[in-house]
């Protein structure tokens, strides 16, 4: 945990520590830290409160306006509803359930707006995700090499993706989607046909890179 007291942090003061999250106090770095301060890429919690853990062994830190961030997981349930009584989960923090081995399925709820760069990379069990309408950014390699990963779905109706199109629409992306990150999907090769929505701003390189089959649609 770094406060927000410390003015200065030097160069490759992690170096090494590529398994550490650090966890700062304020919302961004100061601007006379070193800029290779972090040469490890450590995952990097901003707005670091107090560490809270939900009865489904949810961990999450709570933002000055009472809205939360989930930094992490210690439960065992194969099915998990990323809600917390009386708080909005606005993001999923960087690396929150990487390399996770027990989640089949996972829905977030309404009010989420970020799921941070590998957030939930390495869930090698992991079949369906349900996305909620607000979410605006998918990280990179947020999902990455989830191999079993089927289903991808978002609330809300789906629409026509192509004109006189025979193939039935789904939704696999909330209409408020702006970015999907650097192989934020890279390795799920188990997906078959994805629809890209019409109100997507940038689709980074390797996306969903490393499929065979994979069908795209484009509205």
């Amino acid at each position: 945990f770094i406060p927000s007291s410390v003015k200065y942090v030097g160069a490759n003061a992690f170096q090494n520590c590529s398994s550490l999250t650090i966890r700062y106090e304020d919302a961004e770095i100061s601007t006379k830290w070193e800029s290779s301060w972090n040469s490890s890429n450590c995952p990097v919690v901003f707005n670091y409160y107090e560490e809270y853990t939900d009865t489904n062994g949810v961990k999450y830190n709570l933002y000055p306006d009472g809205s939360a961030i989930v930094t992490g997981y210690t439960g065992t349930a194969t099915e998990l509803t990323l809600s917390l009584d009386g708080y909005t989960v606005k993001k999923i923090a960087d690396g929150a359930f990487q390399n996770n081995g027990t989640l089949t399925k996972v829905t977030f709820v309404s009010g989420l707006v970020e799921i941070g760069a590998n957030a939930f990379s390495g869930c090698y069990n992991l079949v369906e995700i349900v996305l909620p309408e607000g979410l605006e950014k998918i990280g990179e390699n947020a999902f990455n090499e989830c191999q079993r990963l089927t289903t991808i779905t978002a609330t809300g109706e789906a629409s026509q993706i192509l004109r006189a199109s025979t193939v039935t629409p789904i939704k696999n992306f909330p209409s408020t989607l702006k970015q999907i990150g650097f192989r934020a999907f890279y390795g799920c090769n188990s997906l078959k046909v994805v629809f890209i929505p019409s109100t997507l701003q940038e689709l980074r390189s390797d996306a969903f890179y490393g499929y065979e089959n994979l069908i795209v649609y484009a509205q």
